[in-house]
């Protein structure tokens, strides 16, 4: 069982590096914020359609559900999930895949600090090593000169993809509170369709602040053609 749950580890980062580098390229295209909106919705609604074929249906798991499963499902989906993934997609359009990747490694530091605190963990001699290793090359490729972090065109995004993989590190914390009384896989569907639903609300503010920008662009090209 401990094998096969570091297999799974191994995987999961083989996928999330390429889900950087895939990041990293939508992000010239498309907004960051429709990224992650159709990245947790597209998932969820996957990940529902093969719960119905395995014939588990999420209208069960939700009454079970007790106030404190909520507000841990919560605290899962909104800023241990959707909120990171937004700060790590707008990230990347203001920094490299590769820099980026190595950032999102100190979600694993995050992670480990926020069981240690929260969740009373113990804190073993190897793990310590493998995080300082983990610390000291991201340090390499973060603070790699005077001008590493300061406010332009990389070190915006080296800030929005460090707050993403400490949110993402948190988001360990409620997903171990909620795994002993929900499946994984109804668990993660749930994850993912509230997070989409939490963004939902930034989305619409980005459209109605870009149509009276668009607005306010209009009128003085207006203004000049009726005094004509």
């Amino acid at each position: 069982m401990h094998l096969r749950g570091i297999s799974y580890a191994f995987a999961a980062s083989l996928l999330y590096g390429l889900g950087a580098v895939l990041a990293k390229l939508s992000v010239a295209e498309i907004d960051a914020t429709m990224i992650a909106l159709l990245n947790l919705a597209g998932g969820g609604l996957l990940l529902t359609a093969l719960l119905a074929f395995t014939r588990t249906s999420l209208l069960r798991v939700l009454p079970a559900l007790k106030r404190g499963d909520w507000l841990n499902l919560f605290l899962l989906a909104c800023p241990g999930t959707a909120l990171p993934l937004l700060f790590v997609v707008a990230g990347f359009a203001r920094t490299s895949a590769l820099q980026g990747g190595f950032i999102l490694q100190l979600s694993g530091v995050a992670a480990v600090l926020f069981a240690m605190v929260l969740l009373r963990e113990r804190f073993r001699l190897k793990q310590g090593l493998g995080i300082l290793l983990l610390l000291c090359g991201s340090a390499l490729v973060v603070f790699k000169g005077p001008q590493a972090m300061a406010w332009g065109s990389g070190g915006l995004g080296d800030l929005l993809i460090l707050t993403g993989a400490v949110g993402l590190g948190f988001g360990f914390i409620p997903a171990k509170r909620l795994i002993g009384r929900i499946d994984t896989l109804p668990l993660t569907a749930l994850r993912l369709l509230v997070g989409a639903c939490a963004l939902l609300p930034v989305l619409a503010v980005q459209l109605i602040v870009g149509a009276q920008a668009l607005r306010r662009e209009a009128e003085p090209e207006s203004w000049i053609n009726n005094s004509f």
